[in-house]
Protein backbone atom coordinates (compact mmCIF):
# COMPACT_ATOMS: atom_id res chain seq x y z
CA UNK A 1 0.00 0.00 0.00
CA UNK A 2 2.30 2.56 0.70
CA UNK A 3 4.85 1.55 -1.79
CA UNK A 4 1.48 2.88 -4.04
CA UNK A 5 1.61 6.07 -2.87
CA UNK A 6 5.38 6.47 -3.82
CA UNK A 7 6.51 7.75 -7.20
CA UNK A 8 6.86 5.44 -10.17
CA UNK A 9 10.60 4.43 -10.72
CA UNK A 10 10.33 6.27 -14.04
CA UNK A 11 10.55 9.36 -12.47
CA UNK A 12 13.79 8.95 -11.04
CA UNK A 13 17.11 8.08 -12.78
CA UNK A 14 19.50 5.98 -12.23
CA UNK A 15 22.68 6.58 -10.20
CA UNK A 16 24.52 6.14 -13.94
CA UNK A 17 22.36 8.59 -15.46
CA UNK A 18 22.50 11.51 -12.62
CA UNK A 19 26.16 10.80 -12.78
CA UNK A 20 26.70 12.08 -16.38
CA UNK A 21 23.74 14.51 -16.24
CA UNK A 22 25.71 15.85 -13.40
CA UNK A 23 28.88 15.99 -15.05
CA UNK A 24 27.67 17.58 -18.05
CA UNK A 25 25.77 20.46 -16.13
CA UNK A 26 29.59 20.62 -14.06
CA UNK A 27 31.33 21.31 -17.72
CA UNK A 28 28.89 23.90 -18.56
CA UNK A 29 29.23 25.60 -15.66
CA UNK A 30 33.01 25.90 -16.35
CA UNK A 31 33.32 26.70 -20.46
CA UNK A 32 29.28 28.21 -21.00
CA UNK A 33 28.66 31.38 -21.60
CA UNK A 34 26.93 33.53 -18.47
CA UNK A 35 23.57 32.58 -18.72
CA UNK A 36 24.54 28.85 -19.29
CA UNK A 37 26.63 29.51 -16.03
CA UNK A 38 24.13 30.41 -13.94
CA UNK A 39 21.65 27.94 -15.42
CA UNK A 40 24.11 24.76 -14.88
CA UNK A 41 24.60 26.35 -11.32
CA UNK A 42 20.77 26.66 -10.39
CA UNK A 43 20.79 23.01 -11.82
CA UNK A 44 23.79 21.30 -9.57
CA UNK A 45 23.04 23.52 -6.63
CA UNK A 46 18.93 21.96 -7.08
CA UNK A 47 16.76 18.59 -7.27
CA UNK A 48 17.21 15.78 -9.86
CA UNK A 49 14.60 17.27 -11.44
CA UNK A 50 16.49 20.76 -11.69
CA UNK A 51 19.12 18.60 -13.12
CA UNK A 52 17.05 16.81 -15.59
CA UNK A 53 15.01 20.16 -17.02
CA UNK A 54 18.47 22.15 -17.73
CA UNK A 55 19.97 18.81 -19.44
CA UNK A 56 16.29 18.41 -21.33
CA UNK A 57 15.98 22.42 -22.65
CA UNK A 58 17.20 24.54 -19.99
CA UNK A 59 20.44 24.54 -21.74
CA UNK A 60 19.14 25.07 -25.29
CA UNK A 61 17.72 28.31 -23.82
CA UNK A 62 20.51 29.67 -21.71
CA UNK A 63 22.29 29.23 -24.67
CA UNK A 64 20.17 31.12 -27.03
CA UNK A 65 19.95 34.41 -24.81
CA UNK A 66 24.22 33.83 -24.50
CA UNK A 67 24.19 33.68 -28.56
CA UNK A 68 22.20 36.78 -28.68
CA UNK A 69 24.12 38.83 -26.09
CA UNK A 70 27.48 38.33 -27.80
CA UNK A 71 26.04 39.12 -30.87
CA UNK A 72 25.20 42.50 -29.05
CA UNK A 73 28.39 43.28 -28.16
CA UNK A 74 29.80 42.58 -31.56
CA UNK A 75 27.27 45.22 -32.40
CA UNK A 76 28.76 47.89 -30.16
CA UNK A 77 32.01 47.62 -31.88
CA UNK A 78 33.43 50.89 -33.66
CA UNK A 79 34.51 48.08 -36.35
CA UNK A 80 32.05 49.24 -39.06
CA UNK A 81 31.74 45.94 -40.87
CA UNK A 82 31.67 43.93 -37.61
CA UNK A 83 28.97 46.19 -36.65
CA UNK A 84 26.74 46.10 -39.55
CA UNK A 85 26.92 42.38 -39.76
CA UNK A 86 25.77 41.59 -36.09
CA UNK A 87 22.95 44.13 -36.52
CA UNK A 88 22.12 42.31 -39.53
CA UNK A 89 22.21 38.93 -37.45
CA UNK A 90 20.19 39.69 -34.60
CA UNK A 91 17.63 41.41 -37.05
CA UNK A 92 17.34 37.50 -38.42
CA UNK A 93 16.29 34.13 -36.35
CA UNK A 94 18.18 32.09 -33.74
CA UNK A 95 19.66 30.34 -36.40
CA UNK A 96 21.44 33.65 -37.80
CA UNK A 97 22.18 34.52 -34.76
CA UNK A 98 24.01 30.99 -33.76
CA UNK A 99 25.95 31.04 -37.12
CA UNK A 100 27.37 34.34 -36.68
CA UNK A 101 28.36 34.18 -33.49
CA UNK A 102 29.59 30.81 -34.34
CA UNK A 103 32.29 31.84 -36.41
CA UNK A 104 30.49 34.20 -39.15
CA UNK A 105 32.09 36.87 -37.68
CA UNK A 106 35.33 35.79 -39.12
CA UNK A 107 34.52 37.84 -42.15
CA UNK A 108 34.00 40.97 -41.01
CA UNK A 109 36.30 40.84 -38.79
CA UNK A 110 39.07 40.42 -41.72
CA UNK A 111 37.83 43.53 -43.28
CA UNK A 112 38.12 45.62 -40.36
CA UNK A 113 41.52 44.21 -39.41
CA UNK A 114 42.27 45.29 -43.53
CA UNK A 115 40.89 48.83 -42.44
CA UNK A 116 42.72 49.29 -38.72
CA UNK A 117 46.05 48.68 -40.71
CA UNK A 118 45.59 50.98 -43.23
CA UNK A 119 45.10 53.60 -40.88
CA UNK A 120 48.77 52.41 -39.37
CA UNK A 121 50.02 53.22 -43.28
CA UNK A 122 48.78 56.59 -43.21
CA UNK A 123 49.91 57.76 -40.04
CA UNK A 124 52.77 55.42 -38.68
CA UNK A 125 56.46 56.22 -38.71
CA UNK A 126 58.78 54.91 -41.67
CA UNK A 127 59.19 51.46 -40.19
CA UNK A 128 55.60 50.91 -39.07
CA UNK A 129 54.79 51.92 -42.74
CA UNK A 130 56.83 49.24 -44.24
CA UNK A 131 55.55 46.58 -41.90
CA UNK A 132 52.01 46.98 -42.84
CA UNK A 133 52.48 47.29 -46.35
CA UNK A 134 53.97 43.47 -46.00
CA UNK A 135 50.68 43.12 -43.96
CA UNK A 136 48.25 44.01 -46.42
CA UNK A 137 50.37 42.18 -49.36
CA UNK A 138 50.20 38.73 -47.42
CA UNK A 139 47.59 36.40 -45.73
CA UNK A 140 45.12 36.98 -43.65
CA UNK A 141 47.06 35.45 -41.13
CA UNK A 142 49.83 38.15 -41.49
CA UNK A 143 47.32 40.70 -40.86
CA UNK A 144 46.06 39.49 -37.42
CA UNK A 145 50.09 39.05 -36.60
CA UNK A 146 51.07 42.65 -37.26
CA UNK A 147 47.86 44.00 -35.95
CA UNK A 148 48.55 41.67 -32.74
CA UNK A 149 52.64 42.06 -31.78
CA UNK A 150 54.54 43.01 -35.22
CA UNK A 151 53.12 46.71 -34.96
CA UNK A 152 54.24 47.35 -31.62
CA UNK A 153 57.75 46.27 -32.62
CA UNK A 154 58.10 48.86 -35.82
CA UNK A 155 56.27 51.42 -33.26
CA UNK A 156 59.67 50.84 -31.23
CA UNK A 157 61.59 51.17 -34.19
CA UNK A 158 59.94 54.61 -35.26
CA UNK A 159 60.13 55.85 -31.87
CA UNK A 160 63.84 55.26 -31.71
CA UNK A 161 63.97 57.13 -34.96
CA UNK A 162 62.02 60.04 -34.19
CA UNK A 163 64.36 60.60 -30.73
CA UNK A 164 67.71 60.31 -33.04
CA UNK A 165 66.77 63.19 -34.83
CA UNK A 166 66.10 65.46 -32.14
CA UNK A 167 69.85 65.02 -30.91
CA UNK A 168 72.35 67.60 -31.23
CA UNK A 169 73.05 68.34 -35.11
CA UNK A 170 70.31 66.24 -36.43
CA UNK A 171 67.25 68.00 -38.05
CA UNK A 172 65.48 67.91 -35.23
CA UNK A 173 67.20 69.23 -32.60
CA UNK A 174 65.79 71.91 -30.92
CA UNK A 175 69.32 72.87 -28.39
CA UNK A 176 71.39 71.36 -25.23
CA UNK A 177 68.77 70.25 -23.13
CA UNK A 178 66.72 68.66 -26.11
CA UNK A 179 69.76 66.70 -26.41
CA UNK A 180 71.04 65.27 -23.27
CA UNK A 181 66.50 64.34 -22.48
CA UNK A 182 66.74 62.48 -25.76
CA UNK A 183 69.92 60.72 -24.86
CA UNK A 184 68.36 59.52 -21.76
CA UNK A 185 65.13 58.34 -23.03
CA UNK A 186 67.21 56.63 -25.60
CA UNK A 187 68.98 54.48 -23.34
CA UNK A 188 65.71 53.94 -21.14
CA UNK A 189 62.83 51.51 -21.61
CA UNK A 190 60.23 51.96 -24.54
CA UNK A 191 57.51 53.23 -21.54
CA UNK A 192 60.06 56.22 -21.25
CA UNK A 193 60.83 56.86 -25.07
CA UNK A 194 56.86 57.04 -25.60
CA UNK A 195 56.82 59.05 -22.95
CA UNK A 196 59.53 61.48 -24.08
CA UNK A 197 58.00 61.71 -27.52
CA UNK A 198 54.61 62.39 -26.33
CA UNK A 199 55.29 64.88 -23.44
CA UNK A 200 59.06 65.29 -22.49
CA UNK A 201 60.38 66.59 -26.01
CA UNK A 202 57.96 69.69 -25.54
CA UNK A 203 59.39 70.44 -22.17
CA UNK A 204 62.90 70.56 -23.62
CA UNK A 205 62.05 72.55 -26.79
CA UNK A 206 60.72 75.12 -24.03
CA UNK A 207 63.61 74.79 -22.00
CA UNK A 208 66.17 75.35 -24.86
CA UNK A 209 64.01 78.10 -25.91
CA UNK A 210 63.86 79.95 -22.73
CA UNK A 211 67.72 79.59 -22.54
CA UNK A 212 68.18 80.78 -25.96
CA UNK A 213 65.81 83.70 -25.04
CA UNK A 214 68.23 84.60 -22.15
CA UNK A 215 71.34 84.32 -23.84
CA UNK A 216 69.73 86.56 -26.67
CA UNK A 217 68.68 89.08 -24.27
CA UNK A 218 72.15 89.13 -22.57
CA UNK A 219 73.80 89.99 -25.71
CA UNK A 220 71.10 92.36 -26.67
CA UNK A 221 72.05 94.09 -23.19
CA UNK A 222 75.72 93.61 -23.86
CA UNK A 223 75.23 95.44 -27.41
CA UNK A 224 73.01 98.13 -25.47
CA UNK A 225 75.85 99.17 -23.14
CA UNK A 226 78.19 99.39 -25.94
CA UNK A 227 76.23 101.64 -27.79
CA UNK A 228 75.63 103.98 -24.18
CA UNK A 229 79.34 104.54 -23.91
CA UNK A 230 79.35 105.40 -27.75
CA UNK A 231 76.50 107.64 -27.27
CA UNK A 232 78.01 109.07 -24.38
CA UNK A 233 81.55 110.22 -25.39
CA UNK A 234 79.84 111.36 -28.64
CA UNK A 235 77.69 113.84 -26.19
CA UNK A 236 81.00 114.56 -24.34
CA UNK A 237 82.80 115.69 -27.36
CA UNK A 238 79.19 117.84 -28.26
CA UNK A 239 79.25 119.67 -25.08
CA UNK A 240 82.99 120.44 -25.50
CA UNK A 241 81.76 121.93 -29.01
CA UNK A 242 79.17 123.69 -27.56
CA UNK A 243 81.16 125.35 -24.62
CA UNK A 244 83.76 126.42 -27.23
CA UNK A 245 81.19 127.53 -29.32
CA UNK A 246 79.68 130.05 -26.49
CA UNK A 247 83.19 131.10 -25.64
CA UNK A 248 84.05 132.62 -29.36
CA UNK A 249 80.15 134.07 -29.36
CA UNK A 250 80.62 136.60 -26.50
CA UNK A 251 82.29 139.11 -28.14
CA UNK A 252 79.76 139.17 -30.84
CA UNK A 253 77.33 138.70 -28.01
CA UNK A 254 78.78 142.09 -27.11
CA UNK A 255 79.08 143.96 -29.81
CA UNK A 256 74.96 142.91 -30.53
CA UNK A 257 73.94 144.69 -27.78
CA UNK A 258 75.75 147.97 -28.11
CA UNK A 259 74.74 147.82 -31.97
CA UNK A 260 71.31 146.72 -30.50
CA UNK A 261 71.32 149.91 -28.04
CA UNK A 262 71.61 152.24 -30.74
CA UNK A 263 69.61 151.02 -33.09
CA UNK A 264 67.00 151.41 -30.45
CA UNK A 265 68.02 155.18 -29.99
CA UNK A 266 67.66 155.77 -33.19
CA UNK A 267 64.74 154.24 -33.40
CA UNK A 268 62.86 156.27 -30.56
CA UNK A 269 64.20 159.67 -32.26
CA UNK A 270 62.76 158.85 -35.14
CA UNK A 271 59.30 158.03 -33.17
CA UNK A 272 59.71 161.53 -31.72
CA UNK A 273 60.36 163.45 -35.13
CA UNK A 274 57.61 161.26 -36.79
CA UNK A 275 55.19 162.40 -33.24
CA UNK A 276 56.33 165.49 -33.73
CA UNK A 277 55.11 166.01 -37.40
CA UNK A 278 51.98 164.33 -36.86
CA UNK A 279 51.56 167.31 -34.19
CA UNK A 280 52.51 169.78 -36.43
CA UNK A 281 50.16 168.76 -39.28
CA UNK A 282 47.20 168.71 -36.74
CA UNK A 283 47.86 172.36 -35.39
CA UNK A 284 48.07 173.57 -38.94
CA UNK A 285 45.11 171.81 -39.63
CA UNK A 286 43.34 173.56 -36.68
CA UNK A 287 44.46 176.88 -37.68
CA UNK A 288 42.73 176.25 -41.42
CA UNK A 289 39.61 175.40 -39.92
CA UNK A 290 39.47 178.34 -37.23
CA UNK A 291 40.34 180.91 -39.97
CA UNK A 292 37.91 179.30 -42.19
CA UNK A 293 35.16 180.04 -39.59
CA UNK A 294 36.12 184.02 -39.05
CA UNK A 295 36.14 184.11 -42.92
CA UNK A 296 32.38 182.94 -43.09
CA UNK A 297 31.38 185.19 -40.01
CA UNK A 298 33.03 188.42 -41.23
CA UNK A 299 31.67 187.67 -44.95
CA UNK A 300 28.20 186.89 -43.28
CA UNK A 301 28.66 190.28 -41.41
CA UNK A 302 29.27 192.21 -44.28
CA UNK A 303 26.69 191.23 -46.47
CA UNK A 304 24.10 192.37 -43.81
CA UNK A 305 25.48 195.68 -43.55
CA UNK A 306 25.76 196.40 -47.15
CA UNK A 307 21.87 195.15 -47.27
CA UNK A 308 21.28 197.45 -45.17
CA UNK A 309 23.08 200.54 -46.35
CA UNK A 310 21.04 199.76 -49.95
CA UNK A 311 17.84 200.07 -48.79
CA UNK A 312 18.27 203.21 -46.96
CA UNK A 313 20.64 205.09 -49.94
CA UNK A 314 20.85 203.04 -52.62
CA UNK A 315 23.73 204.93 -54.32
CA UNK A 316 26.13 206.26 -51.56
CA UNK A 317 25.50 203.59 -48.72
CA UNK A 318 26.75 200.87 -51.81
CA UNK A 319 29.87 202.64 -51.84
CA UNK A 320 30.15 203.30 -48.25
CA UNK A 321 29.32 199.45 -47.06
CA UNK A 322 31.74 198.17 -49.77
CA UNK A 323 34.36 200.33 -47.94
CA UNK A 324 33.57 199.47 -44.95
CA UNK A 325 33.90 195.44 -45.37
CA UNK A 326 36.79 195.64 -46.93
CA UNK A 327 38.32 197.09 -44.16
CA UNK A 328 36.81 193.84 -42.18
CA UNK A 329 38.85 191.77 -44.55
CA UNK A 330 42.22 193.56 -43.67
CA UNK A 331 42.85 191.88 -40.33
CA UNK A 332 46.47 191.36 -39.10
CA UNK A 333 48.69 189.86 -41.17
CA UNK A 334 50.27 187.94 -38.95
CA UNK A 335 46.69 186.32 -38.40
CA UNK A 336 45.77 185.95 -41.64
CA UNK A 337 48.54 183.90 -43.22
CA UNK A 338 46.61 180.81 -43.49
CA UNK A 339 43.26 182.53 -45.25
CA UNK A 340 44.01 183.17 -49.12
CA UNK A 341 45.10 186.60 -50.21
CA UNK A 342 42.25 186.13 -52.68
CA UNK A 343 39.26 185.41 -50.48
CA UNK A 344 40.57 188.46 -48.43
CA UNK A 345 38.19 191.13 -50.75
CA UNK A 346 35.64 191.09 -52.71
CA UNK A 347 35.65 191.59 -56.19
CA UNK A 348 35.90 194.97 -58.31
Amino acid sequence: MQSLLQPAASASASPVDQTIDRGTALSYLVSGGLSVRRAAEVALLGSDDDLRAFNDGGRALAQHEDERAAAQVLAGMDDPSMRAAALQALAGSQEDVRAFVSGGWKTSWQADERVRVYRLLESGGPTTKAAAQRALDGTPEELTQFLSSDRDLAAVADDRLAATRMLAGAANNGGPVLDSVARQALGGSTEELREFLVSGQYVSRARDKEVACIRSLTEQAIQAGEATARESHAASEASTRAVNAAAEAKPAAAAARTDAGKTAAARQAAQAVRGAAAKAEELEQLARDEAAARLAEVTEQGVEVAQEATAEHPAAAVAGGLAAWNRKLLWDTAEDDPVDPNTRRLPP
